[in-house]
């Protein structure tokens, strides 16, 4: 993953392509370089040039389609879903998730109506924490971010009860057409081995380190 004082190039340009639903050749056409350029930059083979990343930071300041990303999330292979970033995360109210992939709607055995339930006051401290947290280590929802990840504990719905799974998280920001805040979630099951190796702290990618 990346980190405050390295980034990792070829994430950031998977993330601004898959965002975009845009194939090589689009992408490459938007940093103004051969396809075969991009394929280096993605497999980490090579690195953009200043130019290129500071075209990179742009389109992820730029904003997404409600449709096209909600699609993207829906039908995508990594276990994720798009929320609204609004900071009112009361305890009765429906959720701020937009979108559900169909790959985390898989590990639940009550469907994906289970992530549009109305909250819990224990959702509402936990989001109302994270949130505190995230936005006191590097003002995540302030649109300087690109990216945070974290490690975390989370307990998944199974026949019979509920499960602890181990994770590497992650928060990509970004505002959809009309402006509105918006922020993807995306989750990967590690092993408590491998969990307890990850930074115990957020790391944040803030734009400005987008160009070195």
């Amino acid at each position: 993953m990346v980190a405050s004082d390295k980034v990792c190039w070829p994430e950031m340009l998977r993330l601004v392509r898959g965002t975009r639903f845009w194939t090589f050749a689009q992408m490459a056409a938007q940093l103004k370089v051969p396809p075969s350029t991009l394929h280096r930059w993605e497999s980490g083979a090579d690195m953009p040039d200043l130019s290129a990343q500071r075209l990179v930071r742009d389109l992820l300041e730029q904003p997404v389609g409600t449709a096209d990303l909600c699609s993207q999330i829906r039908h995508g292979k990594a276990p994720r879903h798009v929320f609204r970033t609004d900071r009112d995360p009361l305890a009765g109210k429906p959720s701020r998730i937009l979108e559900v992939s169909d790959t985390l709607v898989a590990d639940q055995p009550f469907g994906r109506d289970v992530f549009f339930a109305n909250r819990t006051q224990q959702q509402a401290d936990l989001t109302a924490e994270i949130d505190a947290m995230l936005n006191a280590q590097g003002r995540f929802f302030g649109g300087e971010m690109a990216v945070a990840t974290v490690r975390m504990i989370w307990l998944q719905y199974v026949q019979g009860g509920m499960t602890v799974r181990h994770a590497l998280t992650r928060w990509v920001p970004m505002k959809l057409a009309d402006g509105t805040p918006v922020c993807i979630y995306e989750r990967r099951t590690v092993t408590p081995s491998a969990y307890m190796s990850l930074p115990a702290l957020p790391v944040f990618t803030p734009l400005d380190c987008l160009v070195s």
